[in-house]
């Protein structure tokens, strides 16, 4: 008896020891949780603080650009603008990345564009710099390539970007020699072959095998003169393997770097090249029935027809004074009558004392948001046997997070900031311009 009531004290004891383990884990795995909670707010807050000055910045500069009183005016805000499109376009990687561990934009983007435009455009985004330095930059382009590409613009906007600025980064005399040549195989798919040479400081032997990892640095930027976050390459050579590409880099240290790109490419038409819209834009328009036009909805709604021509009225609700004056410019250079409401409670009881013909709304409203307000638009519609009314939401997380099952009173959800492209994308949708008489 005595040996089994040992017995039974140690399985106890066991049994016991088991259920604290288990009550620690679960403990653990719990505050995992919270802390990936926790971190998945600040995330959102930080995309959403940090989007809406960009945003600023770069609706104004698109102001400057297009409505500049000079031809330097316009050069400037030219500059400006793509230079806040880069900066947002690398907060967005950086915020995700945080977030995710890795880059999770796996979905290739297919469109037609000239690359030598882009080229051109990022010799122009890099001007100012090279003013201050003591460096030459040579572009070679071959004129074999097709005047237009099929393929991923942003990706290979991101890559020309991130190569020719490493080469400016550490290259502080001397020369930048980028090459773009066609490369012929036979059978085989268009391959473009870009290599950028550098006369900087070179790279050693123990560092060239890392560059691409993520968040890798070969000087930390508390230790010398060298900013960065260590995700410029790693993205490159990621967006590469998409591309199904490659990159590789010869260095020697004091002597300077050669990185070489290979990507497949299609030929494209001219025709398949999106139009690049002038202002205004959109002189006279109707309203477009068919339903099919709304293909981010879950709900099928027709909207009526407008037989005059008349000026079409938004209903714009932002609470951020600055994004509501961007916002507010860019509509109205598109040709619509903008009424402000700087919040969802004001904003709906315009909705219910005027007639209008679009709605934009900000989804981040504080009290009532812009989802919540959509819905209670669509509510009231209903109620009062009223047509429906197209309503465009406007984020600074990303549109991509947007989940149209989740929001079906909502017909878009795009981006900040928004651009005379993105507004000429949903009036397109949306609308119809009425036939021009003389």
């Amino acid at each position: 008896m005595g040996i089994e009531k040992k017995v039974n004290a140690e399985q106890n004891a066991v049994q016991g020891f088991e259920k604290l383990i288990e009550e620690a884990r679960r403990q653990a795995k719990q505050m995992v949780e919270v802390a990936n909670r926790a971190k998945e707010v600040f995330i959102a807050n930080m995309s959403h603080d940090m989007r809406t000055p960009i945003a600023g910045i770069i609706g104004m500069a698109n102001r400057l650009k297009a409505e500049g009183d000079t031809a330097k005016d316009r050069e400037y805000g030219e500059v400006i603008c793509a230079a806040g499109e880069r900066f947002l376009g690398l907060l967005d990687d950086i915020l995700r990345v945080t977030a995710t561990g890795e880059s999770d934009e796996e979905v290739l983007t297919m469109e037609t564009f000239s690359l030598q435009e882009r080229i051109k455009q990022l010799q122009a985004l890099v001007q100012p710099h090279l003013k201050t330095t003591a460096v030459a930059l040579n572009i070679s382009i071959d004129p074999t390539i097709p005047d237009y590409i099929v393929s991923d613009r942003i990706k290979i906007d991101r890559i020309l970007f991130n190569v020719l600025g490493n080469a400016l980064k550490f290259t502080h005399q001397g020369r930048i020699d980028m090459v773009v040549e066609q490369i012929a195989q036979k059978n085989e798919p268009l391959c473009i072959k870009i290599r950028v040479s550098d006369t900087g400081i070179g790279i050693s032997d123990t560092h060239v095998s890392r560059i691409f990892d993520r968040f890798y640095r070969v000087n930390p930027s508390f230790k010398n003169r060298y900013v960065g976050n260590g995700v410029g390459l790693y993205f490159v050579q990621q967006d590469l393997l998409k591309l199904e590409g490659s990159i590789t880099v010869h260095s020697e240290l004091g002597k300077g770097s050669t990185f070489t790109v290979m990507m497949p490419v299609k030929e494209g038409k001219r025709e398949d090249a999106p139009m690049v819209t002038t202002s205004p834009p959109f002189p006279a328009f109707s309203i477009r029935p068919q339903p099919a036009a709304i293909p981010m909805s879950t709900v099928s709604r027709v909207y009526p027809i407008v037989t005059t021509q008349k000026q079409l009225k938004v209903l714009l609700v932002e609470d951020d004074d600055l994004a509501r004056r961007i916002e507010k410019s860019f509509l109205e250079s598109a040709g619509l009558l903008v009424e402000e409401a700087e919040n969802a409670e004001i904003g709906f009881q315009y909705l219910m004392t005027h007639a209008y013909d679009l709605i934009v709304t900000d989804i981040g409203l504080p009290g009532m948001s812009g989802n919540q307000f959509a819905s209670l638009a669509r509510h009231w519609e209903n109620l009062t046997k009223r047509s429906p009314i197209p309503i465009i939401g406007l984020t600074a997380h990303g549109a991509e997070q947007w989940d149209s099952d989740s929001a079906p009173w909502l017909d878009r959800m795009l981006a900040k900031p928004i651009t005379e492209e993105k507004i000429a994308d949903f009036m397109a949708d949306f609308f119809v311009r009425e036939k021009q008489y003389a």
